[in-house]
This record gives structure tokens, sequence and C-alpha cells, in this order.
């Protein structure tokens, strides 16, 4: 059954997209290429604002397994500068993807590791797995899937 949404890429883009989106009543498929859960050494820290933006979704679980960042020391040539992040949070890439994601699924949300997704101009999505080859036409294509 194709659903109403796909959304290529499970990280907290698409994570969060496909959530909302589930929560108001459509079918979602998210896709990802990797395996969950992932180690990233990017986006780990979380300003102010990502952190309002989970305890906005109820995951204040998830935040507290994090660190609290105030500041950091920005050094060379022996010269220090102190950078403030007043409420920001440290939490390592692999716990947020999973959380977004364990989040996600808790609002219904589909979900395929190891499955891409390429959107073609007629809208039409061709999902590839290491088991095979399928094509889907839904109603929306969220492509959230990082800079890489």
């Amino acid at each position: 059954m194709t659903p109403e949404v796909i959304v290529i890429g499970a990280g907290p883009a698409g994570s969060i997209a496909a959530a909302d989106l589930a929560t108001r009543g459509r079918s979602v498929l998210l896709l990802d290429g990797a395996t969950f859960p992932r180690e990233k050494v990017c986006g780990c820290c979380l300003s102010s604002r990502g952190v309002a933006t989970l305890g906005s979704l109820g995951l204040h679980d998830l935040l507290a397994t994090g660190t609290p960042l105030e500041t950091v020391a920005l050094g060379i040539h022996g010269r220090i500068w102190p950078l403030s992040f007043p409420g920001s949070r440290v939490l390592s890439r692999g716990v947020l993807d999973q959380g977004l994601l364990d989040h996600a699924r808790a609002c219904g949300v589909s979900f395929r590791p190891r499955c891409r997704g390429t959107v073609a101009t007629d809208g039409v999505v061709s999902l590839r797995t290491g088991d095979g080859f399928e094509r889907m036409r839904p109603k929306l294509v969220i492509v959230a899937d990082g800079l890489d």
C-alpha cells in the first residue's frame, strides 16, 4: 500500500517532519540508507532553540540524557575567546537520531532502514534496498537526506 507521504532521510529534520505529519493523521513512510542507531560526528550540540523544539515534542527524557553546554572556549595562538551558549545541550548523534526515530514510530510512522529513495520528476519514488526495488507515488515527498 502506498503511503500518503514518503520522507527520505531519518535524521532530525526527516524524523520530526514524519512524526508531525503522522500526528496529523497522515500515513507516513520514513526511509534512510543507514542502519539505526548510527553514530555521526556532526550534530551533537543542540542550541537552546533545538532544546526548546525537542521539549515541545515532549522529548524531555531524551534531552535529559545530554550534558548542559553553557560555554565553549575558542583558542588560537595563545588567545582565548569564551563563547556563551546558554540553554544548550550536548547529545550524541546516535542517541539523538535513535530517540527521534523512536518518537516518529510511536506517532505511527513506518520506517525502512537500509532503503534509499529517488524521486522522479513525475513524483514517483523508487525505493532501493539490498533485496529489491519498488515504486510508489505518494501525495507528498519530503527529501531530508542531509548534505552528503
